[in-house]
């Protein structure tokens, strides 16, 4: 009797540390997407690139467009670069701009995201945006880029 209560004592304790940093890493990540970033100038961003604030990152395969398989709420990563970007869903990745097969924007009332497809791979990465501002220079800097999304609702 007395060795079943001590494991649900540290049950609980597992359980209410285990909570407690998993409320630490969100504030964390809520605090940098709240962010807001304007005018990104590819002549500004350094050798190091441009971080972008991004909630979640997905992937999946191509061919099964929109089910995703890879998620990444934890530490989503988008770094601008001048001649390339890195994005990372569970390990960090990287990929030229020239690569990119179609980018898709879709913006509603509670999300705002884009969708990179790429030509050289068989899977896409999506970025899902805190706020319009971002979405929108993240898009004027691709168009300077060469590269046009289109755009969903």
């Amino acid at each position: 009797m007395v060795f079943s209560n001590w494991i649900l004592i540290i049950s609980a304790a597992v359980i209410g540390v285990s909570f407690m940093v998993s409320m630490l890493l969100l504030r964390k990540n809520k605090a940098l997407v709240s962010e807001k970033i304007s005018g990104i100038n590819a002549n500004s961003i350094s050798s190091e690139g441009m971080q972008i604030p991004v909630l979640r990152t997905y992937s999946g395969l191509k061919v099964l467009y929109p089910v995703t398989f890879l998620e990444n709420k934890i530490s989503p990563r988008l770094i601008l670069h001048s001649d390339h970007f890195e994005y990372r869903i569970l390990r960090k990745r990287s990929s030229r701009y020239e690569t990119i097969e179609r980018v898709d924007s879709y913006t509603s009332k509670y999300y705002n995201k884009l969708t990179f497809r790429f030509t050289d791979s068989s899977v896409f990465f999506m970025a899902v945006f805190g706020n319009q501002e971002t979405l929108t220079s993240v898009l004027d800097f691709l168009a300077k880029k060469g590269i046009y999304p289109q755009k969903r609702k």
